[in-house]
């Protein structure tokens, strides 16, 4: 249902979000539900036409996703969306994906920060203009942001300039772009054998366009999440931290 409280959007897996494996990418998932929370929050009366004029928007600030089984191209699926909780100055929003019958094989809970647009500093929910409308008792998953420790070894190292595909309308690398360099960082290897199942993703500064990230991963053993920090190059400052769970391809995606 489409109303204040929940959003759904129907969709299907495009040609263009399919991998080698026939797979609905990561990547993919982040965009479809960039796109939800921008027309839910929009209907909120918090999107960016309402808060703009005030000097204020929201950024994503800390995701963890789990899928089960990816959709193969062409399959339709519907993802639903709605504003959770209020957590220390997080906003926190979920999402659930779920095939034609209603199973779900995605689920993700998002942290957002509203920031001043001038400053880029952080303010406290009660800055916005109305109050929103929080489904306290519906929960896709029930992690809340954590601090993330700076790793201390690294098995390689992946080296990303930011280019002009990698900016959005902010001028800083897209959210989803990030967990594609996570992704381009591993051996191609990895990806014929392996699936990522779990991502936990925590965005800690803004990469601009000649942007040099320096990706460190230090991987786990088997069946082990792996830890990624992404470094700018020029600063030293760290603008991303990950963690990363796989599992074997066994099978093929959701056809």
């Amino acid at each position: 249902m489409n109303d204040l409280k929940i959003y759904t959007h129907q969709t299907h897996v495009h040609a263009y979000e399919a991998d080698f494996n026939d797979n609905l990418k990561f990547s993919s998932l982040f965009n479809h539900m960039q796109d939800a929370a921008t027309v839910h929050a929009t209907r909120l009366g918090v999107g960016f036409e309402q808060l703009g004029p005030a000097g204020l928007f929201w950024v994503l600030a800390w995701v963890h996703i789990e899928m089960q089984d990816a959709p193969a191209m062409g399959v339709p699926f519907s993802l639903k969306t709605w504003a959770k909780t209020p957590h220390k100055l997080y906003s926190m929003r979920d999402f659930r994906f779920e095939t034609e019958a209603g199973v779900p094989f995605a689920r993700a809970t998002t942290a957002w920060l509203l920031l001043n647009m001038k400053s880029k500093r952080p303010l406290p929910l009660k800055r916005l203009p109305i109050e929103i409308d929080y489904q306290y008792d519906y929960s896709a998953l029930d992690a809340v942001p954590e601090k993330m420790t700076p790793l201390t070894r690294s098995d390689w190292l992946h080296t990303h300039r930011v280019q002009y595909a990698d900016l959005d309308l902010n001028n800083h690398v897209n959210n989803a772009r990030y967990v594609e360099v996570l992704m381009n960082a591993y051996p191609f290897a990895r990806h014929e054998q392996q699936r990522l199942s779990a991502l936990t993703l925590h965005y800690q500064a803004e990469a601009k366009a000649e942007d040099v990230i320096e990706v460190a991963v230090a991987s786990g053993a088997e069946e082990e999440v792996d830890q990624v920090q992404g470094t700018l190059s020029a600063s030293g400052q760290s603008c991303f931290r990950a963690a990363l769970q796989w599992r074997k391809i066994e099978a093929p995606g959701l056809g």
